[in-house]
């Protein structure tokens, strides 16, 4: 799973929303040891973004066997558990 988030020279752009979720994000990643967990910086890698079309933040993308089979937009915590749990097999 990938979380695409956005930051302007060290200063997150869409403060809220990011700053909110990146706590849970890394309790999901302990809660969920069979999956793994990374997080780009658009901003650093332009070209990685714009291939997956990622524009809203923040943008998690869940990867099954190389193939992109699920995407969850937002900051809604519980909602990005759940797609979790779902992509995890129901954990």
């Amino acid at each position: 799973m990938i979380c695409f988030a956005k930051s302007n020279k060290g200063l997150m752009q869409c403060l809220g929303p990011c700053v909110y979720i990146k706590p849970h994000f890394v309790r999901f990643s302990d809660q969920f040891p069979n999956i793994s967990f990374a997080s780009l910086d658009v901003d650093e890698v332009p070209a990685v973004a714009q291939q997956f079309q990622v524009t809203r933040f923040p943008n998690f993308l869940f990867w099954k066997r190389g193939r992109l089979v699920d995407r969850f937009l937002g900051s809604d915590d519980s909602g990005l558990r759940d797609a979790i749990a779902t992509f995890s097999g129901g954990e």
